[in-house]
């Protein structure tokens, strides 16, 4: 269970709780090429198999709710607004609670292979490829709200069972990386590199053609809606890099400069009620990182980072409201600079 107050405020004006149980399996088998000649590889099939149950919780005190979007309108309270078209509001004991449940039935496999070719004891060129399938049944239940306020506030709908639907996405994905090693203390690579995430379906939100709203709100059957589906992502990431150690090997340092591209980026943007996950166009980026690590006497090491990254994000339309305002812009929680550093003590523990 996960509960938090959102606000942080004395005011009751957004709790949320989460209850989660599941079951998750994977297996993998892998084979190792054992031989003296030029030529390794390794080559191996996965599984995985997961059932997770979500109970999800957002509360709210009604009155402070009604103030909020009613104060344009001149009322701070839930009975002065219904008052006015001669009805008579009774609080509910638990207060505004949206409340839904989420089951997700997944499952996917994916087989690889990789080779790599050593074309003299320094130089090594590698190649592999990895094909993924993975399949998610998925339902969502909003449940019945008591306060008269109704479900518009979080969700926007509720339903009288699980709204489902199931999905396939399968890619794909090679790799292709080339090694160089002038001693035993450095190695420079390059690499190129095709990445996937498969897609899914949004916990909070629904895709619909018809609304049969009822007395109660919009309250759905199975069949007259679906969980809203996101696509999968894709990416291409070049990188060259090196790393090594100086001082007999006390002190490490690796750097790198890289290069990628984002197609149909997974991000969560608000809707109209709740949020969703959607896939945004394209985003493209690069950036140089670096790291040192060094030995300080017997029981003291430092380590030290520093990284600078650029964004370009483009057919983002979904993040600014259908507008261009986004285009252009870099992606959110990326910074351009960061950094660290960290010191560490080592000591034996026992005797």
């Amino acid at each position: 269970s996960y509960a938090e107050d959102f606000d942080g405020t004395p005011l009751r004006i957004n709790d949320y709780r989460q209850d989660q149980e599941g079951e998750y399996f994977e297996q993998e088998i892998r084979l190792v090429s054992d031989t003296d000649g030029p030529l390794s590889w390794y080559a191996g099939v996965s599984y995985y198999k997961e059932d997770i149950d979500v109970l999800f919780g957002q509360g709210a005190n009604e009155d402070v709710q009604c103030a909020y979007y009613l104060s344009y309108y001149g009322f701070s309270n839930c009975s002065d607004y219904f008052a006015y078209y001669y009805y008579t509001f009774t609080p509910s004991p638990n207060g505004l609670l949206e409340q839904n449940a989420v089951r997700g039935r997944y499952h996917g496999w994916a087989g690889y292979v990789d080779l790599t070719w050593e074309l003299s004891p320094k130089f090594d060129i590698g190649a592999g490829v990895r094909y993924t399938k993975e399949t998610k049944k998925f339902g969502i239940n909003a449940l019945p709200v008591d306060s008269e306020l109704g479900p518009w506030f979080a969700l926007g709908f509720t339903s009288t069972d699980y709204l489902t639907d199931k999905h396939s996405w399968r890619a794909f994905t090679p790799r292709f990386i080339t090694r160089y090693r002038p001693n035993d203390d450095w190695m420079f690579f390059a690499s190129a590199t095709r990445g996937f995430k498969a897609g899914g379906f949004g916990s909070f939100s629904i895709e619909q053609d018809y609304l049969p709203y009822t007395a109660a709100g919009l309250d759905l059957m199975p069949g007259q809606a679906t969980p809203d589906k996101f696509e999968s992502e894709k990416a291409w990431s070049y990188e060259i890099g090196t790393k090594g150690s100086v001082f007999g090997g006390r002190t490490k340092l690796d750097a790198n400069v890289y290069y990628y591209t984002y197609k149909d980026l997974q991000v969560i943007v608000p809707g109209v009620s709740g949020i969703i996950v959607d896939n945004v166009g394209k985003v493209n980026g690069w950036g140089v990182e670096g790291s040192a690590q060094t030995a300080l006497g017997s029981h003291f090491d430092l380590l030290l980072s520093a990284a600078y990254a650029n964004t370009d994000v483009t057919q983002a339309q979904a993040l600014c409201d259908d507008t261009l305002a986004c285009e252009g812009a870099r992606l959110p929680q990326v910074p351009k600079f960061s950094g660290s550093a960290v010191l560490r003590f080592n000591a034996p523990v026992g005797p």
